[in-house]
């Protein structure tokens, strides 16, 4: 349930513009980063260290080379709370009479705001994260049961099932003849993102480590 930009945006931008020519990867990409995560999670609630302490005990080159991949990732924060701000623009058109792309940039200054209050005051961050995770995955819930009662939507559903769950699905019917090339870096995003927690998941398994101990 680790709810971003693959699950948000990218898979539902390659269906809408590709149909079913890449669902079929979606479950096994989920399965995947399913054993990252418990896996990151099982070992800071047993042992009480956290992600990159486990990383350096590989060998501490190892463990520096990925806190710094991890610098280059959170360096791209700014276009991720750009990619909600877009959306939440067009869905309130807040506001009013600002361009698209004013608006858009005042909804992520506003994010990016509150993250960081959020993150820099917070006694207890990793728990006020895990809550705040919590509380977005009922309201996606939701939002996508709302979904799935759209006339359009129950119309095209099952003509997905046949390839949703058929991983090859894609190797048997190839790129699709209305394949654009720019869109590969889409498509690798969406398949390393589809339920990635890998690395945020650490903040679960912090939390959890905290009321294991006080147990």
């Amino acid at each position: 349930m680790a709810l971003g930009s693959g699950e948000l945006i990218w898979w539902p931008y390659l269906t809408a513009k590709y149909g079913a020519a890449f669902i079929g990867l979606l479950l096994p990409s989920c399965a995947i980063q399913f054993f990252v995560n418990q896996e990151i999670a099982r070992y800071t609630v047993t042992t009480g260290e956290g992600l990159f302490q486990g990383f350096a005990r590989i060998h501490v080159i190892f463990g520096i080379f990925m806190w710094i991949m991890m610098v280059i990732s959170f360096a791209w924060f700014g276009s991720y709370a750009t990619s909600g701000a877009t959306a939440l623009f067009e869905l309130t058109h807040f506001p009013v009479g600002w361009s698209q792309k004013m608006g858009t940039l005042f909804w992520a200054y506003l994010l990016i705001g509150f993250m960081s209050i959020l993150l820099l005051s917070a006694r207890r961050t990793y728990i006020i994260i895990e809550r705040f995770m919590k509380t977005m995955i009922v309201i996606c819930l939701i939002g996508a049961a709302i979904t799935l009662t759209n006339k359009e939507v129950l119309r095209t559903a099952f003509s997905f099932f046949p390839a949703y769950f058929n991983p090859f699905h894609f190797f048997k019917h190839g790129f699709p003849s209305t394949w654009d090339s720019h869109d590969i870096n889409l498509l690798i995003t969406a398949i390393c993102f589809a339920g990635m927690g890998g690395f945020h998941k650490e903040q679960w398994g912090r939390s959890s480590e905290i009321r294991f101990l006080h147990f």
